[in-house]
């Protein structure tokens, strides 16, 4: 999966429409002072990846903007050569859609849950393909490699080691 552009309107301190547009799908770096709204931004694609619009938990219930409204939030990937556009509202009028951009077709509802169940998963052994990273998981201190790749490379990889049993950490 690589994501391409994620867009919010009415969630935590964004009460006006942000984008963050034209991500490389990469390894892609959000960085800015504090209270600036990258902790929002990675919050809202999670819960727009693992959560049911339906749902009402607290995780669901933090993405209220502090001004009032409606949370809604749109991710645009590309999974199995396709570029999709992922579109949650929560709370208020709860909806999801799932489009497909290469022809245009749209799954609502039920549909959009299971077939983006479908694209995140990694493999035949139905483990969800993503590494999450929250702010605040502290890093063992690394032993610098030859190379900055290599020591990011062994940074990575002690963070997917926590997250993945060995068989899994090469593939991710």
């Amino acid at each position: 999966m690589k994501i391409r552009a994620i867009r919010l309107k009415e969630v935590g301190l964004f009460s006006r429409p942000v984008a963050l547009e034209g991500l490389s799908g990469r390894l892609d770096v959000l960085a800015g002072p504090n209270e600036l709204g990258k902790s929002t931004l990675l919050r809202a694609m999670r819960m727009v990846l693992t959560e049911k619009a339906t749902a009402k938990s607290g995780s669901v219930q933090a993405l209220k903007p502090y001004t009032g409204g409606t949370p809604l939030i749109e991710l645009e990937f590309e999974a199995e050569g396709t570029l999709w556009r992922l579109r949650k509202q929560f709370l208020a009028r709860p909806g999801v859609e799932l489009e497909d951009r290469g022809n245009g077709r749209t799954l609502k509802g039920a549909d959009a849950d299971h077939r983006v169940e479908q694209l995140l998963r990694a493999g035949d052994d139905g483990w969800l393909g993503l590494l999450w990273v929250d702010q605040g998981t502290p890093l063992a201190p690394l032993t610098p490699a030859k190379t900055l790749s290599e020591t990011l490379a062994r940074a990575v990889e002690a963070d997917v080691a926590t997250a993945a049993d060995g068989s899994r950490l090469r593939r991710v």
